[in-house]
């Protein structure tokens, strides 16, 4: 878990000068300067910094085998799920499992990196967004719970072996976790969105 803290900062630190205006590769007068080419400069920044997002993830997911595989095994990759898994009711292997808990690890990370973009865009500056997205990501790191239900809201958790145990029940309807982790990403990945093309049309230099 503290390795996917580590992930966040790495996020906050990457991202903060994505919408900044205080250094060559930011946001300059020029792009800004015409209806069109505003869109298409938000638009390309806004599909970097998520591919930047991933590259970073995958990087961190990339280490955690490497790492697993030198000092322990990567063996019982095709065991059923249930000899780590001792609830799950998923007609799966660990290697199955494994990647659905990677997958909820990105999705929590494009939260992260979007709310990151979202206050680059605020900012302007990437001393102070950086500054900020630290800040923020502390913040979201030490409000994650183990306990209740709002756990399952909260992007960190997004990774754990709770997408093969837990589900949220709507009367006699038992939605399974993972189903419920794609739905808030697009939620929280759209709000996001949204607020950064708002702020990004009173975008000045």
């Amino acid at each position: 878990m503290l390795d996917y803290g580590l992930t966040i900062f790495a996020l906050a630190f990457a991202l903060a000068g994505v919408f900044a205006a205080d250094h060559a590769g930011g946001v300059t007068e020029l792009t800004l300067a015409s209806r069109y080419g505003r869109k298409n400069n938000l638009d390309a920044r806004w599909v970097a910094g998520n591919l930047l997002t991933i590259s970073i993830y995958l990087i961190f997911i990339a280490v955690q085998v490497l790492a697993n595989g030198l000092i322990a095994t990567l063996d019982g990759w095709n065991l059923p799920a249930q000899m780590l898994w001792f609830t799950c009711l998923y007609n799966i292997t660990v290697g199955q499992g494994l990647l659905m808990m990677f997958a909820g690890g990105l999705l929590g990370a494009l939260v992260i990196g979007n709310m990151v973009m979202l206050i680059s865009i605020l900012m302007k500056n990437r001393i102070f967004a950086a500054v900020i997205s630290v800040a923020a990501a502390a913040l979201i790191w030490r409000s994650r719970t183990d306990y209740g239900q709002l756990r399952m809201i909260h992007p960190v958790h997004f990774k754990d072996d709770d997408l093969m145990n837990e589900y949220l029940f709507i009367g006699n309807l038992a939605v399974p976790y993972f189903v419920i982790v794609i739905v808030l990403t697009l939620l929280y990945v759209a709000v996001l969105r949204g607020a950064t093309r708002l702020f990004y049309r009173r975008y000045g230099i």
